[in-house]
């Protein structure tokens, strides 16, 4: 890792947040956040428990498939029409007169 994100010219500062040497505050909510994480995480589990089942609910089922195929149930599908990439910052140089 390369904790000098900003100073080498790799991201903006504003990019960037403030632990890494950036300008971006991000509050963290506790309540907020971690009802929704422990939300998220319930119904992931629940989603790879039905479709393990639907599997057949036997020792050697691929993980991957469990995994894979309930987060296509839970997930619509990204269209590469949605995919927009930003074009990545330049380092500005600055040249001594």
């Amino acid at each position: 890792m390369n904790p000098h994100v900003v100073e080498d010219g790799l991201f903006a500062a504003d990019n960037v947040t403030v632990e890494w040497g950036g300008d971006v505050t991000i509050p963290y909510e506790h309540e907020t956040y971690w009802p929704a994480l422990i939300k998220l995480c319930a119904d992931r589990r629940e989603s790879q428990m039905q479709r393990w089942r639907e599997l057949g609910a036997t020792v050697g089922l691929s993980e991957w498939d469990v995994r894979q195929s309930a987060q296509e149930m839970t997930s619509a599908p990204v269209t590469e029409k949605e995919i927009t990439l930003a074009p990545a910052p330049v380092a500005e140089t600055v040249v001594a007169a």
